[in-house]
């Protein structure tokens, strides 16, 4: 795995990089959220510095309308790590899908990580979420990061 430091980041030697990076969070509800927020948490405290995330935060359900899908599609073709939470117990629903596709219609030509944070549960079958990152991963260029937690 090799790091790469965000757009604007300001490079004081091999760890000490003054940088915000932005995130894109879309989720599914409250208890995906909080994984987040603690995964975040793990990120900061493994390369020993407080995390510096200015993040986005979009529910699936606000994607249903269309004026805030695009905002969130404009926002993560901004972001450096869009997050993607969920139980992952069904496919993605429509309106997600339809956001992906708008982010991929917006997105520059530049590296982006891809997360998928889901339930342990998840990981115990094919899995219709990480198959869907899974393609928009390769048509991007995105990086793709799976985890599965409880």
């Amino acid at each position: 795995m090799s790091a790469t430091v965000p757009r604007g980041a300001a490079e004081e030697g091999p760890r000490a990089v003054a940088a915000i990076v932005e995130v894109v969070l879309v989720y599914e509800d409250l208890v995906s959220a909080a994984r987040v927020k603690n995964s975040l948490e793990r990120v900061s405290a493994r390369f020993g510095a407080p995390g510096r995330w200015n993040m986005r935060v979009w529910r699936f359900d606000w994607l249903l309308e269309p004026l805030l899908q695009e905002q969130a599609a404009i926002e993560a073709a901004a972001a450096d790590v869009i997050v993607l939470s969920a139980h992952g117990r069904m496919e993605l629903p429509e309106q997600v899908r339809g956001w992906l596709s708008r982010w991929q219609d917006r997105k520059e030509s530049r590296r982006y990580a891809l997360v998928a944070l889901l339930d342990s549960e998840a990981a115990e079958r094919e899995n219709a979420i990480v198959a869907c990152l899974q393609r928009v991963a390769a048509v991007t260029g995105a990086d793709l990061f799976c985890s599965f937690s409880a």
